[in-house]
């Protein structure tokens, strides 16, 4: 679904009115359709997702 147009224009929409944005990255994930594991997006794993939430916080916004 993230790579879906509308999402893409909405995502757009949110980061030109000044929202910040993290990124999804490619995982392995449980695909409810397919009933199996497949390589997809997802939210980014705990320990890196903090790692982004820290540089946010303290102001090192570059590829938000």
């Amino acid at each position: 679904m993230w790579r879906k147009p509308a999402v893409q224009r909405n995502v757009e929409t949110l980061c030109a009115d000044g929202h910040l944005m993290i990124q999804p990255e490619r995982a392995r994930v449980y695909e409810v359709e397919a009933g199996e594991m497949q390589e997809s997006w997802a939210m980014p794993d705990p320990e890196r997702l903090a790692e982004r939430l820290k540089d946010i916080l303290y102001g090192r916004r570059n590829g938000a």
